[in-house]
């Protein structure tokens, strides 16, 4: 979402931002229901590009869902709320660990939750996990719980499983990537290599939004 110039007072800082007139990405997968393969590589490859660029900026974002994703009135995904964003030190913020327990518990990676330190791949975690509710229709952990601690259990201990109705094998793979309890797994080497995944060769990065774009544009009118 752009940022255009910020204004303070002797109490306040205020920043003034781009109106997006559309929906959350949380409301769209609703009216949608579950969302088949292209649908997914539109979605989850915006947010790749997104975490890229906040990354390449040595910033975390450390709340990927999607409640911070705007898909706006043409279609296009807008990544909102950088409340818990944070600069990292080091190249693209890897050489640095943060440790404040933050974000949201159902797409939190679990070395957030251990206390032990975590870099940018935490925002991996979360798309794999918004990936997962994309084509499964609910989070692979705690998606009955209420009770953070529960949550974070699960997310420590139990292994990813499928449901029977998800056939796309290479989706599966691609999620098992992502959400794994290794963190240095996720990103499979670099950004160029986690678009280049399989999942993604039929997926055209440089026009993929154009079929999304019409969709969007009868589902918000």
């Amino acid at each position: 979402m752009e940022f255009i110039r910020s204004f303070k007072d002797t109490n306040y800082l205020y920043f003034l931002v781009e109106y997006v007139k559309g929906m959350e990405l949380f409301d769209v997968i609703r009216e949608i229901g579950l969302l088949g393969t292209y649908d997914s590589q539109f979605y989850i490859g915006s947010m790749i590009l997104a975490i890229e660029y906040l990354h390449a900026q040595s910033i975390i974002y450390r709340d990927l869902k999607p409640e911070n994703i705007m898909v706006d009135d043409k279609g296009y995904m807008k990544l909102i709320d950088m409340g818990t964003g944070k600069f990292l030190k080091g190249k693209s913020g890897s050489g640095s660990r943060t440790f404040t327990i933050i974000g949201t518990p159902h797409y939190m990676a679990p070395e957030i939750i251990t206390g032990k330190g975590y870099t940018t791949s935490v925002d991996l975690w979360s798309i794999g996990i918004c990936l997962y509710e994309f084509m499964c229709g609910m989070v692979p952990f705690g998606e009955e719980a209420e009770d953070p601690y529960e949550i974070y259990e699960e997310i420590i201990t139990k292994p990813i499983k499928y449901p029977s109705y998800l056939k796309d094998k290479r989706a599966k793979r691609l999620m098992d990537q992502l959400i794994n309890k290794v963190s240095e797994v996720r990103l499979g080497g670099s950004f160029a290599a986690l678009k280049a995944n399989p999942w993604f060769e039929s997926f055209d990065w440089v026009l993929n939004l154009f079929y999304c774009k019409i969709f969007n544009l009868v589902l918000l009118g």
